[in-house]
């Protein structure tokens, strides 16, 4: 069979690509093409976190709570069993695996790790195809800035934007197509701009799926509204300012906070703030050189890969202590003494969730959250509560979330 590995980057359309696949697996697996799901739905991210080295942190092992040692050891060999389990299930017509993960290019980043995912591919695959898209760095940092404060960041947008220099393989394209390259060939790598102007069709899920199979890019499905949007000025500030008070994790995923963030995504998508004039051109510069061996060794080109930045800062009117004062709004909003309610209501608010726990899971534990505050000390309410974390926590460990 042969492998088309999707690897992102970070902000290049990566989670929309994940969606087409698996809203189109059924199509796609009538073509040959079978779309991976056994370590999530989406986002392919607990195979590139299995193949980390255990001396590395990570986001997703903090949030599941997967200390070093004997319990990292264990994840990872749950989730390359799954991997193998899932192959092995495989009807005789499929040709073509594909799969997606955004983090496969910004995590996996050390040569150790790269070389244990190959050796998980090398018995299944007679052929590897890496696809990869780019973004230029001053775009890539100030997009990727509302993803990190999605993730529970309180950093200040310069401090962010501090960290993009080229020792990063995360913004140093060069570094990270060499290690890739190291490991699977210089070869197997499909590297792409994610400029629409080379897109098939001026579409980025058509080249994605003109990569599988020509024949099928008129017939996906497709979705209108977009995945994992960027915040504008003010919904950076406000989520910043919660997450300030509302931490990401209290031993589980705070599903609390999981509401809050998709709030500021329905209120407050749109283009970000992006640096001042001089210090685009500052980061434009610094790139410069590895930009070039980029364009060089995969484009053929001899001139820059991207064009100079020219991004308007995306500010917005705000009061000079506006996130402060959010801050301590939200932070009195969570308190239990600010509950105007009588007590009795929290039987009304358990009955409901109660109800709901089956058809609306989401809905249920708010409800049964705010029964909680209302009585800490009910048995019963702070039982349902954990039962419905838990089936919250399996749903979304099943999506990929």
């Amino acid at each position: 069979m042969k492998l088309l590995l999707h690897i992102g980057t970070q902000k290049t359309g990566s989670t929309a690509i994940q969606v087409m696949l698996f809203k189109n697996r059924a199509l796609l697996a009538r073509n040959g093409i079978h779309v991976m799901t056994s370590n999530g739905t989406g986002n392919y991210r607990k195979l590139a976190t299995a193949c980390l080295d255990f001396d590395r942190e990570d986001a997703f092992l903090l949030r599941h709570d997967i200390a070093p040692g004997q319990s990292r050891a264990a994840f990872r060999d749950e989730v390359l069993a799954g991997f193998a389990a899932e192959l092995a299930g495989l009807k005789p017509h499929i040709h073509t695996v594909v799969m997606s993960g955004e983090h496969f290019s910004s995590n996996t980043t050390r040569l150790s790790e790269l070389e244990l995912l190959q050796s998980l591919f090398a018995p299944h695959f007679s052929e590897i195809a890496v696809l990869c898209y780019l973004r230029d760095q001053v775009s890539l940092r100030a997009a990727s800035y509302s993803t990190t404060l999605k993730s529970g960041s309180t950093a200040a947008f310069g401090d962010a934007i501090a960290i993009c220099n080229p020792d990063l393989p995360f913004f140093n394209y060069a570094l990270m197509l060499e290690t890739w390259a190291r490991v699977f060939g210089k070869d197997a790598l499909d590297v792409r701009l994610y400029n629409r102007d080379t897109w098939r069709d001026g579409d980025l899920l058509s080249d994605m799926v003109a990569t599988l199979d020509t024949a099928l890019v008129e017939k996906i499905k497709r979705e209108d509204a977009p995945r994992n949007p960027s915040l504008n000025h003010h919904g950076q500030l406000l989520l910043r300012a919660i997450n300030e008070v509302v931490p990401a994790t209290h031993g589980q995923p705070n599903h609390v906070r999981y509401h809050l963030v998709h709030m500021c995504e329905t209120q407050f998508a749109g283009p970000g703030q992006y640096p001042p004039p001089a210090d685009q051109t500052k980061i434009y510069e610094a790139f410069r050189p590895s930009n070039a061996a980029v364009a060089r060794d995969y484009f053929g080109r001899d001139d820059d890969l991207f064009p100079p930045p020219d991004y308007p800062e995306g500010l917005m009117p705000l009061e000079p202590d506006f996130i402060s004062a959010i801050a301590r709004v939200i932070a009195m909003l969570v308190q239990p003494d600010v509950m105007i309610l009588p007590g009795h209501y929290a039987d009304l608010f358990r009955d409901a969730a109660t109800k709901l726990k089956e058809s609306d899971a989401e809905t249920a534990y708010q409800l049964m959250h705010l029964a909680a505050v209302m009585r800490p000390s009910g048995h019963i309410i702070q039982r349902n509560l954990k039962e419905i974390e838990a089936a919250l926590q399996d749903m979304a460990a099943g999506t990929g979330l």
